[in-house]
């Protein structure tokens, strides 16, 4: 309908200018399909009131500039009239957040884990990896690399292999490198990055164990290897929940989908996280994050704690950041651990 295009985009105009201005939705954004995929002009809504039940569209990544502040109205009826009992799509709120707790004083480093990160061509991404886990409250950190590293953190230490992990984590940085992955099938694992690029990281979708944190395009690369077919990174990013759930049908492991709103997917069920910022728009980011859910899996939380508890942190402590958003750096979000 053309004059109600041109007053969206009176509206959107509007908006832009003055960006103390309510432009409030009702249900979802005008412009919106049910799936949360935006037409080439939407309404950019800076509060959206969904009615009965939040809709899964809302949270797709597309969607994320056009819905602001989600309200969801009950309209005077119970939540169960509009959802079909029981769910297997879950909102995550900061209140789902467990972190590490050291209550119990007769403790000694080994009662908190030794995490160790396999190290690649690219070793800066597994020193992130490394320190995140560090100040996650892992005991003790150990890098597994097959050359030597100068200036390592005196906190960290080298290793040349994985023995003595609680939990390792792969990928980061890794290159050309090559590990006997056996080893490290054995233990609760993460696996990031480049590992997503080779055919055995399909032996990690078949270990319960194992937490998976691609982004889009990494995950096209591990969808082919398992059999789903090629995907372009636009047709993951416009199918990432049903993606996302199929896989979790098919494989064990956690699936950690990153991206503007989260997908953490396991057993069929989705667990979305919608506070994250593009602070976290930054490379080394998600290192950072692969650390924090390693040194999790190291103290004993199974993996989908450890990725629901990990991915909650990161929004939690970019929200706290009080600089500039593209200021935001690894070593920030690194430091914002020591404060939550």
């Amino acid at each position: 309908n053309p004059k109600i295009a041109t007053l969206i985009a009176s509206l959107n105009e509007t908006i832009s200018a003055n960006p103390l201005v309510l432009a409030l939705s009702v249900d979802m954004p005008s412009g919106l399909d049910i799936a949360g995929s935006p037409s080439p002009l939407a309404f950019r809504a800076n509060t959206t009131i969904t009615m009965g039940a939040p809709k899964l569209g809302l949270f797709h990544d597309l969607a994320k500039d056009y819905v602001g502040e989600l309200i969801c109205a009950d309209l005077g009826l119970c939540e169960g009239l509009y959802t079909s009992g029981v769910s297997s799509d879950f909102l995550l709120e900061m209140s789902d957040m467990r972190l590490p707790s050291r209550i119990i004083q007769n403790v000694n480093k080994g009662d908190f884990g030794h995490a160790f990160v396999a190290c690649g061509d690219m070793s800066g991404a597994a020193r992130l990896c490394a320190l995140s886990a560090l100040n996650m409250g892992a005991g003790r950190v150990s890098i597994v690399a097959k050359k030597k590293l100068k200036d390592l953190e005196p906190e960290i230490m080298l290793k040349r292999n994985f023995s003595g992990a609680s939990a390792v984590a792969i990928g980061m940085g890794l290159g050309g490198e090559l590990y006997d992955i056996d080893e490290i099938l054995a233990l609760p694992c993460v696996v990031d990055a480049d590992m997503f690029y080779h055919p055995s990281v399909l032996s990690f979708c078949a270990k319960a164990g194992a937490v998976l944190t691609p982004h889009p395009k990494e995950f096209a690369s591990l969808l082919a290897f398992a059999g789903f077919g090629e995907f372009s990174v636009k047709e993951v990013v416009l199918n990432r929940f049903a993606l996302a759930r199929a896989f979790s049908q098919k494989f064990p492991a956690t699936l950690v989908l990153k991206g503007a709103n989260t997908i953490i997917a396991n057993a069929s069920k989705l667990y979305i996280n919608c506070l994250g910022s593009a602070k976290l728009a930054k490379g080394g980011s998600g290192d950072v994050l692969s650390g924090m859910i390693l040194a999790l899996l190291a103290q004993g939380y199974d993996p989908l704690l450890a990725s629901i508890t990990a991915t909650l942190a990161q929004a939690k402590i970019a929200a706290n950041y009080s600089g500039s958003a593209f200021s935001y750096t690894p070593k920030d979000m690194i430091k914002g651990i020591k404060c939550l």
